[in-house]
């Protein structure tokens, strides 16, 4: 008993500190003052003030992420705490509520094994459901897992429904606003805007009457005409490229997902095949996978990598080398589709990490017919020989997807040839064993 005292014996408690994550998925300009986080972060202080006597106290460092998808973990605030769990600084992490965290379970299963792995607690304002290191703690947070991947599809559901019937009746619901247009804030639909539907006009005729789209993006420049300024795209110099998606747009027949428009027609029909059969008269190859015929390829990926955010198939570019002696810069590029505008990649690098990917692959990313045809080519992936190895991938890859957005390739095997190789290494391992 301390002198002076009460008879109460005061045991010594390790502080806790405790980290607040918060996360909105949309970003709003207009209420940055009091925003989704700033609300979740002061329900959060509240609730680590009312275990004070526990020893709880919150870090000052924020960890905020404003504008972010629960579906990835690929977030910037979120990857610092990470980083700061594993340093040691962090005892409990305290959300507003599960979904904030993530909305993926495959990404729960990896944050509990974290977790666990660095003695992390994890706690919600709105209801605590145990510990995650114990079972029935971890269970019930398992379940609150699986049911905000289920919203998630859910709400994912709703909004392409939604998309898809705005566009069955000719009505835009959201990307970026083609040159010669503008966006009615309350309904979003387009109203033409008559100084940039006449230029749209003039790019119309001159494709028509056999300009190529380079001399015609030279003269847009030569006009001081930018691009369209939708968010943060655009209002830069006009491309060969950009031109070429200004004819084909069917935006300015008067259409939208293949029905009639709300906004009026900018050109007519007739001019619009006019222009789209000088162009398509110039091409000297039809659009698609391009068949490997050059023994001497020097792109790996050719016909086989695809944008994550459009679904097109990248092509292939190649730019001057610095000097006489050096091989030229080699990229693989998206030409957009869409809300994507396009992304542009290094080939050396994407195809080393391809490559990369398949010496060693992920945990859980693979079927076991994979993972023993992977592990068995392991040992000879680095005295393949630059054709021998494109033949490799060629077999056993049949498409790599590129998340430029995020940074990250996602590689598709082809299973009937991984089952076949799979047959044939076991016949031939049964072979030796029992010779």
């Amino acid at each position: 008993m301390e002198p002076g005292g009460l008879g109460v014996v005061r045991h010594p408690f390790r502080p806790v500190r405790c980290a607040i994550y918060t996360r909105q998925s949309v970003s709003r300009p207009e209420s940055a003052e009091l925003s989704s986080c700033t609300v979740q972060r002061e329900l959060c202080e509240k609730y680590i003030a009312a275990h004070a006597l526990e020893g709880w106290f919150a870090l000052p460092e924020r960890f905020d992420d404003e504008g972010l998808s629960g579906g990835t973990l690929e977030r910037p605030a979120f990857v610092r705490l990470c980083e700061r769990i594993r340093g040691g600084s962090v005892d409990r992490v305290v959300i507003y509520r599960f979904d904030r965290l993530t909305r993926s379970l495959a990404d729960w299963v990896k944050l509990l094994e974290m977790f666990e792995r660095h003695e992390v607690n994890l706690s919600m304002t709105t209801g605590d459901l145990g510990e995650p290191h114990v079972a029935t703690g971890k269970l019930m947070l398992n379940l609150l897992a699986t049911f905000s991947e289920f919203e998630r599809g859910l709400i994912r559901e709703r909004l392409r429904d939604a998309r898809a019937a705005k566009r069955q009746r000719g009505l835009r619901s959201a990307g970026l606003v083609p040159f010669g247009f503008a966006s009615k804030p309350a309904t979003r639909q387009l109203v033409p805007v008559t100084s940039e539907c006449n230029v749209v006009m003039q790019v119309f005729e001159k494709a028509a009457t056999g300009s190529k789209p380079a001399p015609i993006a030279a003269w847009l420049n030569q006009q001081g005409i930018t691009t369209k300024k939708s968010g943060s795209v655009g209002g830069k110099s006009w491309t060969a490229r950009a031109v070429l998606r200004l004819i084909q747009n069917r935006v300015y027949l008067g259409e939208i997902g293949g029905t009639r428009a709300a906004h009026d027609a900018v050109v007519d029909a007739g001019l619009f095949e006019k222009a789209n059969a000088a162009v398509s008269a110039r091409r000297t190859r039809t659009p698609g996978r391009r068949k490997l015929e050059e023994p001497r390829d020097p792109f790996l990926l050719r016909g086989q990598l695809r944008c994550a955010r459009c679904g097109r198939l990248m092509t292939t570019a190649s730019g001057k080398p610095k000097h006489k002696r050096a091989k030229p810069p080699r990229y693989y590029r998206c030409r957009g589709l869409g809300a994507c505008r396009g992304n542009q990649v290094s080939a050396g690098e994407i195809e080393t990490r391809v490559v990369g990917w398949l010496q060693s692959p992920k945990r859980g990313e693979l079927s076991a017919e994979a993972a023993f045809v992977l592990s068995t080519l392991r040992s000879i992936w680095r005295v393949l020989r630059p054709r021998t190895l494109r033949s490799v991938v060629q077999q056993f890859v049949w498409e790599v997807r590129w998340d430029a957005s995020h940074d990250r390739i996602e590689v598709m095997l082809d299973d009937v040839a991984v089952h076949e190789q799979a047959e044939e290494l076991r016949r031939v391992r049964d072979e030796q064993a029992s010779g």
